[in-house]
Order: C-alpha cells, then sequence, then structure tokens
C-alpha cells in the first residue's frame, strides 16, 4: 500500500527550476547552498531557511518569480547594544546606519 501524495512538502517544477537557476549564479541562494547552518525545509509552495531554530526568512514564487522575505528584526545591524537618550527625549541613533537596506 503506498502512502498518499501531498503538496505539503513539494514546490512546482518551475519554482525548482527558478531556483536552479538562482544556484548557476553568484548571490544571495547560491551563499544561502553553502552555508552549513543553515536548513532548507519546503511547507506549502515555499522554502523556509533557518539558523539555530529560528525561521530567518522564507522563499516563494509568487507569479513566477523567486521572492525572499524575512522580518525587520533581522535586517538590524548589531554594531552596539546600548543607545543614549538624549535630554531632549530622542534617542542617539542614526536610523539610515540601523539597518541592512542591500544583501551583502
Amino acid at each position: 500500500m503506498s502512502e498518499p501524495t501531498s503538496d505539503f512538502r513539494t514546490l512546482s517544477p518551475g519554482f525548482v527550476d527558478a531556483l536552479e537557476a538562482l544556484a548557476e549564479r553568484p548571490g544571495w541562494w547560491r551563499d544561502v547552498l553553502a552555508h552549513p547552518d543553515l536548513i532548507l525545509a519546503v511547507r506549502r509552495e515555499a522554502v523556509n531557511v533557518y539558523h539555530r531554530g529560528a525561521s530567518i526568512f522564507r522563499i516563494t514564487y509568487p507569479n513566477g518569480t523567486v521572492t525572499a522575505e524575512t522580518h525587520t528584526k533581522y535586517l538590524l545591524r548589531q554594531r552596539q547594544t546600548l543607545v543614549r537618550l538624549d535630554t531632549g527625549g530622542a534617542f542617539a541613533a542614526d536610523p539610515t546606519q540601523a539597518v541592512w537596506t542591500h544583501y551583502d
């Protein structure tokens, strides 16, 4: 007796082809595949990427385009742990330097 097939852990052929094409060139997807500490999990036409048990981003394929999404908390630069509150009630932090805006 064979087990029933499930779409829960599958990706469409187009999505797989697009991921394979991304893996052929330098960039974020190739870096993900080469990273020894990342775990990939297929979930209903999406790939969740985990690091140390936390889902750090999700890859989907809307309208035939590979798309990665993450929570903004993973974009925060960890340059310092404390930010001083000035006498005017503002934190002495430069917002343009506080968040990663590009993949490097």
